[in-house]
């Protein structure tokens, strides 16, 4: 019976009911929504039912615009890249296969993990120009190591895609190519570096925006969940 009552002695989920098997869980396994602290021990026991799931599920997707991204998705032939004529690179077999792969069986998430020199920025640029054209996208955020990696990241996005992306820094706002806490919401494209992520302080603006797609570049440096980096990149 769908409505049946469910006893959970563990932290459940605020937003779907889903049991948070580890007490440190900072997001929800299912629904992705924000786990709240954990209490102390001896958590009293909470009923859900289903039907009140499902529904604290498709509200979390209608505020995080991941319903239009499904419905959107739905209804296209996603073996066809569009975005080829629109950009400055000729992607090779294998690059064109891996974006393929990405787009249609992993729903536009993945690790891309080959080896230096064959491509991953080509690869991670065609799915995500792929998406923004088809209007899966409109918001993306990048996020890269400082310095020059950040500055080539940037350009290569800007003459092969067509991807102008504005640097959020902490005092930005006002500055040429840049943004900062009170301008970035005003940009669609940003891109953000890993030292600045994470600052609680810096973090805090891009929170309050909806990101559909996030860009990590050298991700490795995130594989801890314990730090700092890690959370504040799953808060965005």
């Amino acid at each position: 019976d769908e409505d049946s009552v469910r006893a959970a002695t563990l932290r459940p989920c605020s937003t779907c009911g889903t049991d948070l098997l580890r007490e440190r869980a900072l997001f929800c396994s299912r629904c992705g929504a924000p786990a709240k602290p954990a209490r102390a021990r001896g958590h009293a026991q909470v009923k859900v039912t289903r039907r009140k799931m499902d529904e604290g599920v498709a509200s979390f997707r209608r505020a995080s615009g991941f319903e239009r991204l499904l419905r959107a998705r739905a209804g296209s032939d996603l073996t066809e890249l569009r975005c080829l004529p629109m950009v400055q690179v000729d992607p090779y077999d294998y690059q064109r296969d891996a974006a393929v792969d990405i787009i249609t069986n992993k729903r536009g998430r993945a690790l891309i993990a080959d080896d230096v020199g064959l491509g991953k920025t080509i690869e991670a640029g065609v799915v995500l120009k792929e998406h923004l054209i088809r209007g899966f996208v409109r918001r993306c955020l990048l996020v890269c190591p400082p310095g020059v990696l950040l500055d080539q990241l940037r350009e290569e996005f800007q003459v092969k895609f067509g991807l102008n992306f504005v640097l959020f820094t902490s005092n930005g706002d006002g500055m040429p190519g840049e943004c900062g806490p009170r301008t970035v919401a005003d940009h669609d494209l940003v891109v953000v570096s890993h030292v600045l992520l994470r600052r609680s302080l810096s973090v805090e603006p891009l929170e309050r925006l909806a990101w559909v797609a996030v860009v990590v570049d050298e991700c490795h440096h995130f594989k801890n969940w314990k730090t700092k980096g890690w959370q504040h990149l799953r808060r965005v």
